[in-house]
């Protein structure tokens, strides 16, 4: 189980990573694009993964880890319960996000 802080450095660990906020969430993006948040309020992480990678990671705890529930769900858009999941976890779902974002942009 992890902080918001520790959740914004296990992101800010990938090479050139900018962080942003928009009102209570913060944005990280590579190379202009956004592919994690970390809503302050609601205590949760948005993470841009793979179709394939978002069905596994939500599989592994559904209660905790599933698909946006709107539009942005189908482009791999995934909630993550930062305070419930195990670090090893959102470490591993966090480096597919950052390899689903440089895919993204060849």
């Amino acid at each position: 189980m992890i902080t918001q802080d520790q959740a914004a450095d296990i992101i800010l660990m990938h090479d050139r990573v900018k962080e942003g906020r928009r009102k209570h969430i913060r944005t990280f993006r590579k190379g202009g694009k956004i592919f994690a948040t970390i809503n302050e309020l609601e205590n949760r992480s948005c993470l841009r993964l793979s179709i394939v990678d978002q069905d596994v990671f939500s599989r592994l705890l559904p209660e905790y880890v599933f698909r946006v529930p709107n539009n942005n769900g189908n482009y791999g858009w995934t909630l993550f319960m930062i305070s419930k999941v195990p670090q090893s976890l959102f470490v591993d779902a966090v480096q597919c996000a950052y390899a689903q974002i440089l895919s993204l942009k060849k």
